[in-house]
């Protein structure tokens, strides 16, 4: 018996290889501007992300979109004039916490404020609720790579679960380098 998708696979399918030439072209651009980040931090959000990102001295607003969102791209965004604040917050629990579908889970996190010649940006990192990249130098940085995933691929799946103790780290380190 033979396999065959159904349409709503095959459409999630070739929304995936739309992104995944998205991605490519974006990398592209970054490295015909002469662009390579250092550092990235980025969180995943709707199927797609937000973030910062480093390069030389100058930070970059970063953001992707999700699968299905044909009329979304990239953007790399330089962030001139950056006023910036990275600070801690919590989100109550409720309910039960969460536990057996009740209520809702909270959580410890942190939240980066960025002000910036032209616009504004909050983003809020919270490791239990969210998959979270913090690129370091001489990481991997599958964003910036101008060569084609050969599998069925979102960058955003890249993106590791981490704990509160390792976003304390990852917060130490950012709020060094935002002004």
């Amino acid at each position: 018996m033979a396999w065959s998708q159904s349409e709503k696979d095959k459409a999630r399918l070739l929304g995936l290889g739309r992104l995944e030439d998205k991605r490519v072209a974006f990398a592209e651009s970054l490295k015909a501007q002469g662009l390579s980040f250092t550092d990235a931090l980025l969180v995943q959000q709707g199927g797609g992300f937000q973030g910062v990102g480093r390069a030389g001295e100058r930070l970059y607003l970063l953001t992707g979109p999700a699968p299905g969102d044909a009329d979304a791209d990239f953007v790399c965004e330089r962030l001139d004039g950056l006023r910036a604040s990275f600070e801690p917050f919590l989100i109550e629990s409720e309910g039960m916490g969460g536990m057996l579908g009740m209520g809702k889970k909270g959580g410890r996190g942190y939240r980066l404020m960025l002000l910036w010649n032209g616009g504004e940006r909050e983003m809020s990192f919270v490791p239990a609720l969210m998959c979270i990249l913090d690129v370091r130098p001489g990481d991997r940085f599958a964003l910036a790579e101008t060569a084609r995933n050969k599998k069925v691929y979102n960058f955003v799946w890249d993106f590791p679960a981490i704990d509160v103790r390792a976003m304390d780290r990852i917060a130490a380190r950012w709020a060094e380098m935002v002004p």
